[in-house]
């Protein structure tokens, strides 16, 4: 069993659990943050990051579309804890953990489907709620104009 930079088997366990809970954190934040107000401005940043990593890091690094800096580092993990991913996705792993297989194509479609959503609902609630506030500041102003 390989390590990595002289961790031990325990912190390297400690480090599996501890992305398994960030990353599927990641994922509900990215796919339902845009519900609750107060999260909105946090979510619509995560989206932002998810996107430079999968649209931008991917192509700097040459590892293509979709590449996650949290998988490919949890990856490295799991790969010195002995275990062998064999190159299937996050997704593909959560799915093999709940007792099923779902395929590459299956798995981007759902991700990527999941994340356009995300984007259209964010834009769509954080429009409507940058209209609503222009508006009420347009009639406070022409209130204030008018003296009512």
């Amino acid at each position: 069993m390989a390590k990595i930079a002289g961790m031990s088997t325990t912190l390297l366990q400690a480090l599996d659990v501890g992305f398994f809970i960030f990353h599927t954190l990641i994922i509900l934040m990215n796919s339902f943050g845009w519900i609750w107000k107060p999260l909105r401005r946090w979510h619509l940043a995560l989206l932002g990051m998810t996107a430079f990593s999968w649209f931008g890091l991917g192509a700097l690094l040459g590892y293509g579309w979709g590449y996650c800096f949290c998988t490919d580092w949890h990856y490295r993990v799991r790969t010195a804890l002995g275990y062998n991913d064999g190159g299937i996705s996050y997704i593909q792993l959560l799915f093999r953990m709940a007792g099923t297989e779902i395929s590459t194509t299956a798995a981007n479609w759902l991700a990527y489907g999941v994340f356009g959503v995300s984007i259209v609902a964010a834009l769509i609630v954080n429009g409507r709620s940058w209209l609503l506030k222009r508006s009420q500041q347009r009639v406070a102003s022409i209130n204030s104009q008018t003296g009512s």
